[in-house]
């Protein structure tokens, strides 16, 4: 089978989107994958059942990025003439390559090419729409014109002409639910398959020994959504006090209002900075450098990093808005959710963490890994696709 996708906008290192990919890849040598990779964002290379399909979107525009073509436009209208070329090129890609199936990863601005390209071919019937993140979640740092054309292409993903046709995938029931709630839409064709953990995170055996100090640690991205000053005033709400620790991206925090706080923090050593690293290298830093990670996101349609560091023996603090909630309500950890309006709530769990010495049980971090393996998840995956392309022949 061949599959069609192509890359997430933006060039941060963290997210689900990508890392689904990839695995996707890996795991289904059967299939041949092509990627329409637009420069600048995320690179991908051709090897084995991976093919890139590279396009030059500043030679299809005035020189600019999309980001500078969406800031510049007035209206969705003005939008959509601004990346027509680029759109032309999506589909020149899609009738060069004849997939069998298509798999628009997530909504953002590549997605919408991608989906606009496959109503042009006529393949909705044969695209997956994978809803690994939420547009309308992920908008709160836009304002103004550029904030209301990105809540207009949001619609676009689940419009009649798209419910009719579209498969949709969701990483959790609670993703499918709030996307439901947003646009008052009922999404019938459409699957639920939790996301998995990567084998790196179970290799090399269970060691599992965390610090002497209460140890608090935050692995992600510096985006709105994902309440940053939830974790960078920890010290300042709770009754115990814990040595802070960070990894993200640090060039892309100096761009942010909340990167600002967090500079002033880690320059007088009230947060300790770590740059982003394997996941050989995380599943050591889980494993040894904190008590607890913590994720207190407004929202997540899952969230990767709590199940990794499960597996690694590490508890995570996790936010009961986040999807990956459900993976711990089956594993008997939800003791370990809180609300983020309630920071009893928080001191709750982390009294539940340290009752359990900061240990997740050998054998049940090995379950979860052995349960959620992407191997065993990307399985699930490609009978969906297999199913679609059966339903919906040539």
């Amino acid at each position: 089978m061949k599959i069609l996708t192509t890359n997430s906008a933006g060039s941060d290192i963290f997210g689900g989107i990508h890392t689904r990919k990839m695995e996707h890849v890996r795991n289904s040598p059967q299939h041949t994958f092509h990627v329409i990779e637009l420069n600048k964002e995320k690179r991908y290379l051709s090897n084995r059942n991976l093919n890139v399909h590279k396009v030059d979107v500043r030679a299809l525009t005035p020189n600019k990025t999309i980001f500078e073509i969406l800031k510049e436009a007035k209206n969705h209208r003005e939008f959509d003439v601004s990346i027509e070329r680029i759109v032309n090129e999506f589909q020149n890609t899609i009738r060069a390559v004849e997939p069998d199936a298509i798999l628009i990863p997530g909504t953002s601005l590549t997605s919408y090419f991608l989906f606009k390209a496959c109503r042009r071919e006529g393949f909705l019937n044969r695209t997956v729409q994978e809803y690994a993140g939420v547009l309308e979640k992920e908008i709160g740092n836009y304002t103004g014109d550029t904030r209301f054309i990105l809540s207009q292409i949001g619609k676009v993903f689940v419009s009649d002409e798209a419910r009719d046709s579209v498969t949709y995938l969701f990483p959790s029931h609670m993703c499918k639910k709030e996307v439901e709630n947003i646009h008052k839409v009922s999404l019938e064709k459409s699957y639920v398959v939790w996301n998995g953990v990567s084998s790196e995170f179970a290799q090399d055996g269970f060691n599992r020994n965390p610090p002497e100090e209460l140890t608090l640690g935050y692995v992600g991205r510096i985006q709105h959504v994902k309440n940053l000053p939830f974790f960078l005033s920890l010290n300042e709400n709770i009754n115990k006090k814990a040595k802070l620790k960070i990894i993200t991206d640090i060039s892309l925090a100096a761009k942010r209002d909340t990167g600002t706080s967090l500079l002033e923090k880690m320059t007088v050593g009230e947060i300790f900075y770590y740059a982003p690293r394997t996941k050989k290298e995380l599943k050591q830093f889980y494993e040894t450098q904190l008590s607890a990670a913590v994720v207190p996101s407004f929202f997540e349609t899952y969230c990767n990093g709590a199940v990794e560091s499960l597996v690694c023996g590490t508890p995570t603090l996790l936010s009961d808005r986040a999807g990956a909630s459900e993976v711990y309500r089956k594993y008997g950890l939800a003791e370990l959710l809180f609300t983020i309006d309630s920071m009893s709530s928080f001191e709750t769990a982390l009294n539940y963490a340290e009752g359990m010495n900061f240990k997740i049980g050998k054998g049940l971090a090995m379950q979860i890994y052995d349960e959620l393996r992407w191997d065993k998840v990307i399985s699930r995956y490609n009978n969906i696709f297999e199913r679609l392309v059966s339903d919906n022949p040539d």
